[in-house]
């Protein structure tokens, strides 16, 4: 077998094989190109999902008519002239493959005028050859046409789904776009309709708006930054009250380059673990900008996946700026019995539905998990440590949830996730302290386990010990525990250090680390429980030491500790309003 040199056609159709996968490969790589020129508006007109036609249109800089033709060659570009202009790659596109590989499959229209140039020039290209070259009249900027997309590459044209799940790709991608680029006004078309149009006006919270709708946006934290020489954080996060079922709703950036990052992305997961409920997952526009040196983009065809020369302090940088974020954020879920005033006649008594939304102009945004907008959250201009301070107890319900009367409204307190938080925070502050008390038994208690049992606890016996388990091996299938935190003595200790090693990580899934876990653990047996009746100085202690805490808003896993039910929303349903 001999060794030849690929005929060009052949290395061309494996070089665009390599960066256009599909049309939204095609979108993403010419809408790169505009934001690069210095549009401020940005059109994107699809025929069939982009099978048919991609048409972008903008109104940046231009190409001038003697470099025109160029594009269309291989490692043709603007943006890099020396080895060092590629370790400091501040563009979007670099490696003057865009325009060489589309064309190598396709066939495009293109026609660019620079502004100081009385014409613009028109170009066609057929699978990669320059057909035609001519002037017409045009605004500055570029307008690109590709059609008939794999004309010649039958094979990957296979491959390809529906013209509505095709299209789908390219809608999410403007999306992203948008959520990256408020100063850009992106305008979406497809199949001839308007799918929407961004403003464009440089607040990112309008950009955000657009995506995901007023209600989920008008909800979302701006991103306290935590302050550090190299690397800035900036963007909009969830509230603790906004969630997914999957990662959808994080978009990471890292200067202004949509990227996947698996650490970064489980820095901002980490940073709610406690905030959230447990296979829930946060949203976020995260915007990280770094120095151009510590960062390499050349290392995926699609530049979607990067590289960090510091990746651990972006992580940490992150993960405090987020947490900061939520920890400020004090608002109390409030409960909307209605979603219009009601009718008090004798014909209609019947009450509307509980937990009313409102319905999003996306309709992505069926996907969130989310409570009542922001304006349904009760909000007083006080913090959350001052409303506990102002509660009054009254009872419990169902020797469950403590009932309180406070600012404005009526408050209940979950017992258990309140008393699971002011445990939890305690647990964490002695151990760091080495201040756990222990409570040793004269009749030490003898456990059988499994191999499975056997294994989590040898793999785990410093952070046992660290956290107050007197524990042993007591021959080949058994165990010896000699004492327990103080903390959860009260407690079963057989049953709470079962529970421990039994590893129920579907429980604790979102708690990152095998300590907070046991911690979480520990929290969670050694608390009250729901049907434990208290008196009354007891419901008030917990009030106040759940004003101490770091996170009084909700349990280790996420679940609130308080709602309430505002006076308004009681006097409508007694007819007062």
């Amino acid at each position: 077998m001999t060794i030849e040199v690929l005929d060009p056609k052949i290395s061309s159709l494996i070089a665009a094989g390599e960066v256009i996968e599909r049309p939204v490969s095609v979108v993403k790589e010419l809408v790169e190109n505009s934001i690069d020129s210095g549009a401020t508006i940005i059109t994107v007109d699809t025929i069939s999902g982009g099978l048919d036609q991609i048409k972008i249109s903008d109104n940046g800089s231009g190409i001038n008519s003697t470099d025109s033709h160029l594009v269309f060659e291989r490692f043709a570009t603007s943006k890099l002239k020396t080895e060092h202009d590629l370790m400091q790659i501040s563009t979007l596109g670099f490696r003057g493959e865009a325009l060489f590989s589309i064309a190598a499959v396709s066939e495009i229209e293109m026609i660019t005028k620079t502004s100081s140039e009385k014409l613009a020039t028109q170009i066609f290209v057929d699978e990669g050859k320059i057909n035609s070259t001519s002037y017409t009249a045009s605004a500055t900027g570029t307008m690109i046409c590709v059609s008939n997309l794999f004309k010649n590459f039958p094979a990957r044209k296979k491959f390809m789904k529906s013209p509505r799940s095709e299209a789908s790709k390219i809608t999410t991608l403007i999306q992203q776009f948008i959520l990256c680029n408020p100063s850009i006004s992106f305008e979406l078309i497809q199949n001839n309709n308007r799918k929407f149009v961004s403003v464009g006006n440089g607040n990112l919270r309008d950009a955000v708006s657009t995506v995901y709708g007023v209600d989920v946006t008008s909800e979302m934290l701006e991103i306290i930054e935590d302050y550090n020489d190299d690397i800035r954080v900036s963007g909009l996060i969830g509230s603790v009250f906004q969630h997914r079922q999957n990662r959808s709703g994080i978009s990471l950036y890292i200067n202004g380059r949509l990227v996947q990052n698996r650490s970064l992305s489980f820095s901002l997961e980490q940073a709610y673990h406690d905030h959230i409920p447990n296979k829930k997952f946060p949203i976020g526009i995260i915007k990280l900008e770094l120095p151009f040196d510590e960062i390499d983009v050349n290392v995926h065809p699609a530049k979607t996946e990067v590289r960090l020369i510091n990746e651990n302090k972006a992580f940490s940088v992150l993960q405090r700026s987020v947490r900061k974020t939520l920890n400020s954020d004090s608002l109390v879920k409030k409960v909307s019995i209605f979603q219009t005033k009601p009718d008090f006649s004798i014909q209609n008594s019947e009450i509307s539905e509980f937990w009313p939304i409102s319905k999003s102009n996306i309709e992505d945004n069926k996907s969130f998990d989310r409570f009542p907008n922001h304006k349904e959250f009760f909000s007083n201009g006080s913090s959350l440590k001052e409303t506990l301070d102002s509660l009054i107890v009254i009872g419990q319900i169902s020797d469950t949830y403590i009932v309180c009367e406070g600012y404005n409204g009526l408050y209940l307190i979950d017992q258990h996730a309140a008393h699971e938080r002011i445990l939890y925070e305690r647990i964490l502050f002695r151990n760091l302290n080495s201040d756990l008390e222990i409570q040793n038994f004269l009749d030490p208690f003898v456990l059988q386990v499994d191999e499975i049992q056997k294994e989590f606890i040898n793999d785990n016996l410093p952070t046992i010990h660290s956290l107050g388990y007197l524990v042993e091996e007591f021959g080949n299938n058994s165990i010896i525990i000699r004492g327990v935190p103080k903390i959860i003595s009260t407690k079963d200790p057989v049953d709470s250090f079962m529970e421990l090693i039994n590893n129920d990580s579907r429980k604790f899934m979102s708690v990152p680390s095998v300590f907070e876990k046991i911690v979480a653990t520990m929290a969670c047996h050694g608390s009250v429980r729901a049907g434990d009746k208290l008196e009354a100085i007891e419901m008030e202690n917990l009030i106040e030491e759940l004003k101490i805490t770091d996170n009084p808003n909700n349990c280790p896993h996420g679940r609130p500790t308080l709602l309430t039910v505002d006076t308004k929303t009681i006097e409508t349903y007694f007819g007062r309003r």
